[in-house]
């Protein structure tokens, strides 16, 4: 075995050079000893960390929102999209010193006339990572009719992209076995989508749909008569810092 050249001073630490080549001492002041946070649930600016080296930023969209069911009676609507998910990694360099951050809003509720949800707004880190909205979810007009809850998301730009879960359809039976199901919203890995519990019998409690919970997620849908869905949830910038102090 050949020995190390030369013997590291204060400051250095010895690394490894791959495969077939000796390990050198190199300054700890470019080695990562703590890792920070950032979170943004709120639009604004990200500035990295003193001494950041690379982060991992992981962005969504804002979920859907759930379906309205109109003024007739047992209408049953659908459940929002989520929003879509970007994660990336990124050196110092490239997010220089600083980043814009948009947060999109959840989607407004369908409204009691029968209104389909409205869509997520979309999430970005500048231009590095982008999680678009999920979409709301079928408004309900008319009893005895199955509604598609609202589609997933889509991602850009990040090197892993991932699109939001849908939307669950509501479904509505008539006759002996009367029941109606309103659309769950979708969930997220930051979030639950709302739900509304189904209900049997041929004349159901008109009920509003449920706004989804912490970030990303889809509203529900509703019950009619006259009934507004369930709120999308906001979305979410979440970025790890490796730094070096």
């Amino acid at each position: 075995m050949q020995p190390i050249a030369g013997i590291g001073t204060s400051g250095q630490v010895l690394t490894s050079n791959g495969a077939g080549a000796l390990p050198t001492f190199q300054s700890i002041s470019s080695a990562v000893k703590t890792v920070k946070k950032q979170i943004f649930a709120s639009s604004g600016t990200y500035t990295p960390s003193t001494g950041m080296l690379y982060c991992v930023a992981e962005v969504l969209g804002g979920g859907g929102g759930g379906g309205g069911a109109s003024s007739t009676a047992s209408t049953v609507s659908a459940g929002g999209g989520a929003g879509g998910y970007s994660r990336v990694t990124l050196s110092a360099a490239t997010v220089g010193a600083s980043q814009t951050v948009t947060i999109g809003s959840g989607g407004t509720a369908g409204s009691t006339s029968g209104g389909t949800g409205g869509t997520g707004g979309a999430s970005s880190l500048g231009s590095l990572a982008v999680g678009n909205g999920g979409v709301g979810g079928a408004g309900a007009t008319a009893a005895g009719t199955v509604y598609a809850g609202g589609a997933g998301g889509t991602a850009t730009s990040g090197d892993l992209n991932i699109q939001g879960q849908g939307g669950i359809y509501s479904i509505s039976l008539g006759g002996a076995s009367a029941m109606v199901v309103p659309g769950e919203g979708a969930n997220t890995m930051f979030g639950a989508g709302g739900i509304l519990s189904p209900q049997l019998g041929s004349s159901p409690t008109a009920t509003a749909g449920v706004a989804a919970t912490g970030y990303g997620a889809g509203g529900s849908g509703a019950i009619g008569a006259s009934k507004a869905g369930g709120v999308g949830a906001g979305g979410l910038i979440y970025i790890t810092e490796y730094c070096s102090q």
